[in-house]
This record gives structure tokens, C-alpha cells and sequence, in this order.
């Protein structure tokens, strides 16, 4: 990398990348303000993302498997990805009707007992 941060090991590429990692992770500087709830952001694509949280017309990206409605696609990528989580979980599980033989190994020997 050709332009090293003073501060912290991260390097660049482009002298503007360092610039503006500087300003926006080591600087305490918000000059990049929200003219609807003047929240405050080191960095001007940042402020523009936040924004078109209050924009009406802005479009919004719903869960096919829930309710939830997210206004960043990323958001939703994310989202999704706990579903995904939960699915495997609930596959990792034993059945909870390990009694009547539709759960994994082990099941008959938990019946036998049962019966004595």
C-alpha cells in the first residue's frame, strides 16, 4: 500500500482513501449534518444514505418470510440470512415427539424404558 495511516496500520491505495479515513475514523469531526432530524456524520455518503431514510417515496424491500420491511437492500441480505440461521437450527434439533418414533437414534431404547 502506498499511503499508510500515521494512527493505525490500515493502508490505501489512494492518497483521498487515507484522507478520508482519517477524517471519518480518527477525526472527531460531523460536518456533514441531516437537514430533517440534524443527526451529524463525518462523511457526505454517509449523511446521503441516512437521508433517504426520510424521503417518501423512497422504495422498500420486504421479507418474503416475514413482515419486516427494510429501506436498504443490504439490510434485507442481512435479514434473510437469519432466517437461513434458524432454518439449520430447527433442523439440528431432535424431534420434540422423540416417543413415537419419528425422532433420531435413540428413540427406541427411550420407549423401552419407558414401558418397564
Amino acid at each position: 500500500m502506498a499511503f499508510m495511516c500515521s494512527l493505525c496500520p490500515k493502508g490505501f491505495k489512494l492518497r483521498h482513501h487515507l484522507q478520508r479515513h482519517i477524517g471519518s475514523i480518527h477525526g472527531t469531526s460531523a460536518d456533514f449534518q441531516c437537514s430533517w432530524c440534524l443527526k451529524a456524520f463525518s462523511r457526505r455518503d454517509h449523511l446521503l444514505r441516512h437521508q433517504r431514510k426520510h424521503e417518501i417515496n423512497e422504495m422498500v424491500h420486504a421479507c418474503d418470510l416475514c413482515d419486516k420491511v427494510f429501506l436498504r437492500k443490504d439490510a434485507l441480505s442481512r435479514h434473510v440470512k437469519t432466517h437461513e440461521n434458524e432454518d439449520r437450527r430447527s433442523r439440528k434439533r431432535p424431534s420434540s415427539n422423540s416417543l413415537c418414533g419419528e425422532a433420531g437414534p435413540g428413540a427406541e431404547s427411550k420407549r423401552e424404558a419407558m414401558e418397564l
